[in-house]
């Protein structure tokens, strides 16, 4: 993923988010099946290797 998004000149900075399920309970409110349903929140601490690793695409791809 960061050697792709490392041709954009435009990029200023990047946010990685992690997947969370704060919105399960707003599908059930609304009747509506939540695809990811079961799926695990990810951990924090493993967001860092992650966007650690998007950045050494992004340098990988630049130089």
């Amino acid at each position: 993923m960061g050697y792709f998004i490392g041709q954009f000149d435009n990029l200023k900075a990047l946010d990685v988010l992690p997947y969370h399920t704060m919105g399960e309970k707003k599908y059930e409110s609304l009747g509506m099946e939540y695809k990811l349903k079961g799926v695990p929140a990810m951990d924090k601490d493993k967001l860092l290797d992650k966007k650690k690793a998007i950045i050494d695409g992004i340098k990988k791809r630049r130089s």
